[in-house]
């Protein structure tokens, strides 16, 4: 179950637009869905992480581990981002929870 809140549809989806314009697809998958290995699926981010997200993400807190810094992006394009991942978290454990409860299961 994720652990924030649903967000405005306009406001995941200027988020999923710059998760696609800065390229975050490229290691982080369409839809934010890791095909696995070292990178991290991002629907999974704990409240600890999306606290550091701007640590992680403008100030490069994890450059060595190979997460490239974007320090041009605003805080409030990584809120937006953050957002998005929110968003396809909950997609994700709904669509979970559907499957779990269909007949024959």
């Amino acid at each position: 179950r994720p652990s924030r809140a649903r967000f405005p549809k306009e406001t995941a989806h200027l988020g999923q637009l710059l998760f696609e314009f800065n390229s975050c697809v490229v290691c982080h998958g369409d839809d934010a869905i890791s095909a696995g290995g070292t990178i991290p699926d991002l629907r999974r981010m704990s409240d600890a992480t999306y606290g550091l997200l701007h640590a992680i993400v403008i100030d490069g807190l994890y450059k060595p581990a190979g997460m490239p810094p974007v320090p041009e992006m605003t805080d409030a394009e990584l809120a937006a981002i953050g957002a998005y991942l929110t968003n396809e978290a909950w997609s994700a454990y709904e669509e979970q929870e559907r499957k779990a409860k269909a007949p024959g299961k």
